[in-house]
């Protein structure tokens, strides 16, 4: 990967320096001002102008009318938590679409800072930031070292190697020194900064954030009410907070700054959905008129011949625009990606700006992140097998909430088509060959994420500024005026550059994001006969197969162990990988099953808890099978479920479950994993030798081939086939031996005093714990010290303190009502009613709670009105803080700390430890 330099930072800059002639170096508004006079935007202002999004990571709706942009050094525990804060405000509030949080990742001072930000840019633009890396990047409480940044990287499904080059190559520098540029120029302050349609927050709190986002949409509703289309409400919001003093004129300012945007189609439904009934797009200029188009190509030279280039088909894809159109834009997509609908727009931007000059070619890579999103890529190709792909996709982009099989059949109706026949091609998922074939071709072309370009095979990745597209279609057009000077038809000009392009690799790349391409033309006699062993050098890994779950003939030559997590979907979809293997391979191959539920996946430990309870009843496998092929059921009832699906002893099953049976052997796994350097899902080792993420079968092929013409050797040297995986492992590698820790850091632990104690005072282990019952990562850890309760029973006593974080609004009434509760002798039976209602903490709901556990009602009001419990609530917090917490949930095990929702391995160390010394 090398550097490129285009216009886009520079535009993107320009964008900034816009600003700052605007408020006049001026730090923003400290809150609301009072909406003026409604008037037409000037001229020059658009959402990118005043302060742009770009291409940083969104949560929300795109065409939001409020914008929380946050200002963050993700390194720092304050940052994450206000992070987190503002996006459990957008996601609880009854905001719907109005309401959006922008990241802009601001690199703080050390070595980890552009690492980090890089990694957050990384996995946004393979659309893995929020699904895949913000939920472990918060957990971590911060204070990362540059290895823990790159961790996160590669289990977020990321390629480790191509993320190290982008670090070492700057990839990102333009887009973080942009968002350097602009925190100065708002004057931010400080890393952790919140901007409110341009009105900037000194004190973030949950309250604060929310007052003002409430009198946004007031404003808001004004505006749109007074006539301004909800498109530029933001827009004009930004000018109205801004500073007035030495504002210039917007006229004065350069036009080609400016980048306006023309929202997407949408339909009656999708109009009423975004309070928009009745309102029509209002036209703006486009994003580049005909006469800078003539410009910039009669500007633009011929890329360079060595310029790489992909030869990717177009086959039978959906294609839009003139057939022979000299330039091909080929885009991977996702319906129901927000950043393929962002790419939608641009591509839709550029056909208006190119015309017959592009054509654009659909290829079909929902991802497993997304699990509507194949039915509504179904129905695009059924809509196309009558003549209206392009229609339907345009109707599907610009309805994002409209998912369920009812609304994708209102649009068919509304273009017309013939419903027997629509129904008819989603009953029988007539698409599905179309979808893997575009899938597969995904894999081997290594388009992760979407959306993901090919622009007459030149890759460009991700939802890119319009200057990005324009600058390699401008080169391209005056490479195909060049070749048809020579002699090339208009026509044939795609495939006369395709034929010196780059062939695809039959084998995909690590870490493809689309699945596993079909197994290739060769029978497995064909390619048993081709291979050879593997070098005697070989690395290979001594793992331990214990009391695992194994499924295979014992005399097996080939074990194949995979640590693997039932909520992880490149786990799901490694399985489903595997399966083709046991099929292919038959007796020869054998599976070996390690838990390794990740911190990302709170409700993964039950799932791996029921699996193991089914196999004690000899049905591990299918329960496993069950749990994978159905991703989104992952209560308890559902569990219950699947066992009685499977003719299991449904009260000794419920038993396993409530007793967490299984903990000891998931622990083990989690520690063998951790020792032998399988941190993330799936995690395979084929006779030791180790495979890392969801890989392409053919990745599979090629070790066990190579793998059983060793076994071959090995027969006929008189190791029997039982004893082949002891034999390599007697040479195998093994697990490092941790290095020797320094003596653990022990704080002396404040006095006990009036706190509440869970069990005896005579355990020789006393768990101190600051808590708060509004926090998501508490309750997580929750199920964790009841298996800490059930493993050590009397050994163990825990001391709640109390450290409510002010962005969890009902935190403060929730410990009060705790006290409350306590005073009656019902402190830790009320904690439980509050861990298992989260969301509901109003004091409607504690006065219910309360009922619920037959409290005298009178006292439990009066104790609530009283706030004589404030005092005790502000000491624990200040106790906590002397002792360095900083936020929840913070533990110190016989004075010994331990920060956030961490697995049962991590307590049982310490206090296996604590005990033995």
């Amino acid at each position: 990967m090398s550097k490129k330099t285009s216009l886009w930072p520079l535009a993107l800059m320009g964008s900034f320096l816009l600003l700052t002639l605007l408020s006049g170096c001026e730090p923003l508004g400290e809150g609301p001002s009072t909406t003026g006079a409604v008037g037409a935007i000037p001229p020059g202002y658009n959402e990118s102008s005043v302060l742009p999004v770009g291409d940083s990571p969104l949560w929300g709706d795109y065409q939001a009318q409020v914008t929380i942009a946050l200002f963050s050094d993700f390194n720092l525990p304050e940052a994450l938590q206000t992070a987190q804060m503002v996006k459990n405000l957008i996601s609880e509030s009854d905001w719907n679409d109005k309401v959006r949080m922008v990241i802009k990742a601001v690199p703080g001072r050390g070595e980890v800072g552009e690492p980090l930000v890089s990694a957050i840019l990384y996995a946004d633009q393979n659309g893995l930031f929020w699904s895949q890396m913000f939920d472990p990047l918060v957990a971590s409480g911060g204070n990362l070292t540059v290895d823990g940044v790159r961790e996160l990287v590669v289990q977020a499904g990321l390629d480790g190697e191509e993320f190290d080059r982008i670090v070492e190559e700057g990839t990102f520098s333009p887009a973080i020194e942009a968002n350097r540029m602009l925190a100065r120029t708002l004057r931010t302050g400080r890393t952790s900064a919140v901007v409110v349609n341009g009105t900037l927050l000194r004190d973030v709190t949950a309250e604060q954030v929310r007052s003002l986002v409430q009198s946004e949409l007031e404003a808001s509703e004004q505006l749109q009410a007074a006539g301004v289309p909800p498109g530029q409400v933001y827009a004009r919001r930004v000018l109205e907070n801004a500073p007035t003093r030495e504002r210039r004129d917007p006229r004065a300012l350069r036009e080609d700054a400016l980048r306006p945007e023309r929202p997407l189609p949408r339909t009656e439904a999708g109009a009423q959905e975004a309070g928009r009934e009745g309102q029509q797009d209002v036209e703006r200029p486009p994003a580049l008129t005909a006469e800078q188009v003539a410009q910039r190509i009669a500007a633009a030279t011929p890329p360079a011949d060595d310029v790489e280039r992909w030869n990717v088909a177009v086959g039978d894809s959906p294609l839009r625009g003139a057939v022979d159109a000299p330039v091909t834009l080929m885009v991977f997509n996702d319906f129901h990606c927000p950043y393929s609908r962002r790419g939608s727009e641009t591509i839709r931007q550029l056909l208006d700006a190119y015309g017959d000059q592009v054509r654009v070619v659909f290829k079909n890579n929902p991802l497993p992140m997304h699990p509507e999103a194949p039915l509504a890529h179904q129905a695009a190709l059924a809509a196309g097998a009558q003549g209206k792909f392009w229609e339907m996709h345009d109707l599907i982009f610009a309805n994002t909430q409209a998912r369920s099989r009812e609304d994708l059949e209102g649009f068919a109706q509304q273009l017309g088509l013939n419903m027997d026949q629509f129904r008819a091609y989603l009953d029988g998922n007539q698409g599905s060959a179309a979808i893997e074939a575009d899938q597969a071709l995904a894999s081997r072309a290594a388009a992760r994420g979407t959306p993901h370009f090919f622009i007459n095979g030149r890759r460009l990745r991700g939802a890119q500024p319009i200057e990005r597209f324009a600058d390699i279609i401008d080169s391209e057009i005056a490479l195909a005026n060049r070749l048809v000077e020579q002699g090339t038809a208009r026509g044939q000009v795609y495939d006369a550059i395709m034929a010196r392009a780059q062939a695809l690799p039959e084998v995909a790349p690590e870490q493809a994001e689309a699945p596993p391409a079909p197994a290739p033309a060769r029978s497995r006699e064909e390619r048993l006969a081709a291979a050879t062993p593997p070098p005697e050098n070989t690395e290979r890994m001594r793992v331990a197969l214990g009391d695992s779950p194994v499924t295979g003939p014992e005399d097996a030559p080939v074990t194949i162990v995979v640590f693997t997590d039932f909520h992880c979907p490149y786990s799901r979809r490694g399985n489903d990988t595997i399966n083709q293997v046991v099929e292919e391979y038959g007796a020869d191959v054998r599976m070996v099953f390690k838990n390794n539920p990740l911190p990302m996946h709170p409700e993964a430990p039950l799932a791996h808890q029921a699996a193991m309870a089914a196999g004690v009843q000899g049905k591990f496998w299918e329960m496993a099978g069950l749990i994978f092929a159905n991703a989104q059921a992952r209560s308890r009832a559902d569990l219950e479920g699947f066992a009685q699906q499977l003719g299991l002893d449904m009260a000794a099953f419920g038993a396993a479950l409530d007793q967490n049976a299984a903990s000891e052997q998931i622990s083990a796994d989690q520690q063998l994993a951790n020792q032998i350097g399988a941190r993330g899902t799936p995690h395979f080792f084929i006779n030791g030798r180790r495979l890392r993420g969801a890989q392409p079968i053919e990745r599979f092929y090629e070790v066990i081939d190579s793998e059983l013409a060793l076994a071959n050797q090995l027969t006929q040297r008189g190791i029997a086939r039982n004893q082949i995986y002891d034999h390599l492992m007697a040479s195998a590698l093994e697990a490092p031996a941790p290095e020797p820790a320094a003596p653990p850091a022990i704080a002396e632990m404040p006095p006990i005093g009036e706190a509440p104690v869970l069990g005896p005072d005579t355990a020789p282990i006393t768990i101190f714990m600051w808590d708060e019952f509004q926090c998501p990562y508490c309750r997580r850890a929750e199920d964790t010290l009841r298996q800490v309760r059930e493993h050590y029973g009397d050994q163990v006593r825990f001391v709640w303190k109390d450290f409510p974080l002010p962005f969890h609004d009902n935190a403060l009434i929730a410990a009060q009502a705790a006290y409350a509760a306590g005073e009656q002798g019902k402190f830790w039976e009320y904690h439980d009613i509050l861990f298992q209602n989260q969301r509901n903490m109003t004091r409607p709901d504690l006065e219910r709670y309360a009922e619920q556990l037959g409290l005298d009602m009178a006292q439990f009001r009066e104790a609530l009105d009283s706030d004589r419990f404030n005092a005790r609530i502000e000491s624990n917090k200040q106790e906590g803080q002397r002792l360095g917490v900083s936020g929840t949930p913070t533990f110190f095990i016989n004075g010994e700390r331990l920060v956030g929702a961490v697995p049962f391995a991590q307590f049982q160390a310490i206090i296996d430890r604590t005990l033995q010394n």
